[in-house]
């Protein structure tokens, strides 16, 4: 793993393996040394355009390349080696002031910013300019919602909406628990109903309500029988190229395919050559934290519904540090509010990007699996691409069918849909089979 500085060795084995890809006839169109704060970590990125052998052959040029250069590669190591697509942020970012042709070059860029995206560290190869949207690949997409996580296991699940009032009183009495009568009432019926209506009562409560929010969904983790370690270790043994989305704010998802050992791509993060998936998250996360703005807890002064912070963005995924944030941050995590809007307090433009990010896979993905997602059109970010996108959308939902025929019969294109009028366990295979996840797939 190269972390610490940037050593001479692996700026010179790193272009040793870009001129052995150009030989191979897989020459990458952006070729760069980035550096990662939270891990502490350099990787070397690549874009490569997939021939007809797909990400699998790509892999092996890269292995044999490696393999094949005898003492002139002997730092540089397979786990250090990411791959990018072509709209990932920070290869767009970067491309928006640095440009080379197929030369191999050696730029240095330190501790800039660009269109409010600060890059510490990189080293540029090479940085062409981006290739049309018709070549980009196409990735199978599913997207998880509170009717996927509810339906994950048989115990300690989060609560649908319906429920989750009464889960988050008893779990935080100081807060939660203070609500009552016909604000409580209204909850109950209907949560996002209720938050709507909390923030026209008393909007100084919602910074501390969506922080005692994120820590009770913290508490949640995936057992061994999980729907979601079956899924995980399904795009482990089939080497799946696909996206995950979710519109959950607890882990489930996220922790299954770590504890798969399948890294993650989250936001600037590209997708790791072995073993990595794509994870967006259009809503936030409980454990996402912004680290531009902070203020001692107790800070008691902020209207939520009238300030933003945005800035440098960390995944926490330690318990007690996780604890600690929370008790000590006036600012509650990176998750958009249960509100009609979906408004966002933290990390602004970190949910920009997802919500961007989602309606390009969207539109790119030949099949979209939309799993336990109540359909919300005025979740106009998450319902707008699927109205759009020409791929088939595969809606699994119990008791859901009635509001997606509506919703489809009002958008005249979505025609070949399929509607599973199923739970997330009894459509389970049905849907790995139309994402192209099946447990005989080789991984030789």
């Amino acid at each position: 793993m190269a972390t610490g500085e940037l050593t001479t060795e692996l700026i010179s084995e790193g272009r040793t393996l870009l001129e052995g890809l150009d030989k191979e006839g897989a020459p990458p169109d952006a070729a760069l040394w980035f550096y990662f704060p939270a891990p502490r970590e350099w990787k070397l990125l690549l874009e490569v355009r997939l021939g007809p052998e797909g990400q699998r052959g790509l892999n092996r040029k890269i292995q044999k390349t490696l393999s094949g250069s005898g003492q002139r590669i002997a730092t540089l190591k397979l786990e250090d080696i990411m791959l990018a697509s072509p709209d990932a942020p920070m290869i767009r970012v970067l491309r928006g002031v640095v440009s080379t042709e197929s030369e191999i070059v050696g730029l240095r860029f330190t501790r800039n910013v660009i269109n409010g995206i600060f890059v510490e560290d990189a080293y540029i190869y090479r940085l062409m300019p981006a290739p049309d949207t018709d070549d980009l690949e196409n990735k199978p997409l599913v997207l998880f919602g509170a009717g996927a996580s509810f339906g994950s296991e048989s115990a300690n699940m989060p609560p649908l909406g319906t429920d989750l009032f009464t889960a988050l009183q008893a779990a935080d009495p100081g807060s939660w628990g203070l609500i009552s009568g016909a604000q409580a009432d209204a909850f109950r019926k209907d949560f996002e109903d209720g938050m709507r209506q909390l923030t026209e009562t008393n909007p100084r409560s919602l910074i501390q309500l969506q922080c005692s929010m994120a820590a009770y969904f913290f508490t949640h983790s995936p057992s061994d029988s999980s729907l979601y370690r079956r899924f995980a270790r399904l795009i482990r043994e089939c080497r799946w190229a696909g996206a995950v989305a979710s519109l959950n704010y607890d882990r489930l998802i996220h922790v299954a395919l770590q504890r798969e050992g399948i890294s993650l791509c989250v936001g600037a993060l590209p997708s790791p050559l072995v073993g990595g998936t794509e994870v967006v998250w259009p809503h936030g996360c409980c454990n996402v934290f912004c680290d531009g703005v902070r203020a001692p807890a107790g800070t008691n002064i902020f209207n939520g519904l009238e300030i933003e912070t945005d800035g440098p963005i960390r995944v926490v995924e330690d318990p007690e540090e996780h604890r600690l944030r929370i008790r000590t941050d006036a600012f509650p995590p990176v998750m958009s509010c249960f509100l009609p809007d979906k408004r966002t307090i933290s990390g602004v433009s970190f949910i920009a990007g997802q919500r961007e990010r989602w309606a390009t896979l969207v539109r790119q993905a030949p099949v979209i699996c939309v799993v336990g997602v109540r359909v919300r059109p005025h979740d106009r970010h998450i319902w707008d691409p699927l109205a759009l996108t020409d791929g088939k959308v595969v809606y699994c939902s119990r008791g859901g069918r009635e509001e997606y025929e509506k919703w489809r019969i009002g958008n005249a294109r979505r025609n070949g849909d399929v509607v599973l009028e199923k739970t997330f366990d009894e459509a389970f295979e049905e849907l790995c089979e139309s994402l192209g996840l099946t447990a005989d797939v080789s991984i030789s």
